[in-house]
């Protein structure tokens, strides 16, 4: 499943880097994925709706060939504006951004993390109603205190990893200075 998820990464164009950034966890985590034979159906779920995939198309995708229905960003762009009936003046205001940035959004097939921030907060939805036209149920982005929250506790979880790197390396360093000292003591002994 982790080559898989590569090999759909390496067809969309998406870097690993960025992945990693729209999925809320490090680089490091996002290659620990790439690497795993299986994922869990949660997980996968989470990771499809980052893509703009749905779980079946993951199952079933076969090397370059994208299947059908793979979502273009900018095409779903003009249709959400066309839906909330806004001029082009107005999306531009809506996003805080040009009208020609407006344009240049309408026809990227896929969007950077800031740009969809951008267009989630400008047309008040949440990334699964971008990401699922189907979807009915429309939620607003959650509230800045929550996504401080979340991002906290993500780099809590990496602060306590980096702990746990650190004092291994620690460990390693303290077992190389006692053979070190060791070895000298070996070789003063001998003189």
């Amino acid at each position: 499943m982790g080559k898989r998820l590569k090999q759909i990464l390496n067809d969309k164009h998406i870097k690993i880097v960025d992945f990693a950034k729209k999925a809320g966890f490090t680089n490091q985590i996002a290659h620990y994925y790439l690497r795993k034979k299986d994922i869990k159906r949660t997980t996968l779920e989470r990771f499809c709706k980052v893509i703009g995939i749905t779980v079946q198309d993951f199952m079933q995708w076969e090397g370059s060939v994208q299947p059908d229905g793979v979502l273009h960003y900018g095409q779903r762009f003009r249709q959400l504006v066309s839906e909330k009936g806004i001029n082009k003046t107005r999306v531009a205001d809506l996003l805080g951004i040009t009208r020609r940035e407006a344009a240049a959004l309408a026809e990227k097939p896929m969007f950077s993390e800031s740009e969809m921030e951008t267009v989630l907060k400008g047309l008040k939805i949440s990334i699964e109603h971008f990401l699922n036209p189907d979807v009915v149920d429309d939620k607003p982005p959650p509230p800045r205190d929550q996504l401080l929250r979340e991002r906290y506790y993500r780099l809590l979880e990496e602060h306590t990893a980096l702990l746990k790197e650190v004092a291994a390396y620690k460990e390693e360093v303290r077992l190389l200075q006692e053979s070190l000292e060791k070895l000298q003591a070996s070789r003063l002994g001998r003189k």
